[in-house]
């Protein structure tokens, strides 16, 4: 696994930043836009009707906008099926690795991956304690 240098880092981290920021000003200027609209149309409808419809059909508006934009959000937020884990367990490399350093490991699939790799951490930490007490 190559470790990326801290210029690296540092300018994903520039570009991430410069894009939060283009994001968030471009949402506040959609926002503001989005008030002059609603002002303007309650205007327009106003012009017609009473400001009682007006009212009630921006209303309406902004709740069908909103009904739509949040069964939108219900089906994105739905975890997406991605490729499966692999378990470094099943790699040859590895279990020889475990049998030349005397680490026990659970037998494959007992545990789940992140569970797999804690008890292994704390395996090798007493091991290593083992070896200093001695």
């Amino acid at each position: 696994m190559m470790i990326p240098s801290p210029q690296l880092v540092k300018d994903a981290a520039a570009r991430a930043a410069r894009q939060a920021a283009l994001s968030a000003a471009g949402m506040v200027a959609a926002l503001v836009g989005a008030g002059f609209l609603t002002s303007a149309l309650w205007i327009f409808i106003a012009r017609w009707e009473d400001s009682l419809m007006a009212s009630l059909a921006v209303g309406v508006l902004f709740i069908i906008v909103a009904a739509i934009l949040l069964a939108m959000g219900k089906k994105a937020g739905k975890p997406r099926r991605g490729p499966e884990f692999h378990s470094a367990r099943h790699d040859p490399l590895y279990e020889a690795r475990m049998a030349s350093s005397g680490a026990s490991a659970p037998p494959r699939g007992e545990y789940p991956p992140l569970l797999e790799a804690f008890l292994f951490g704390l395996n090798t930490a007493a091991k290593v304690r083992g070896r200093r007490s001695r």
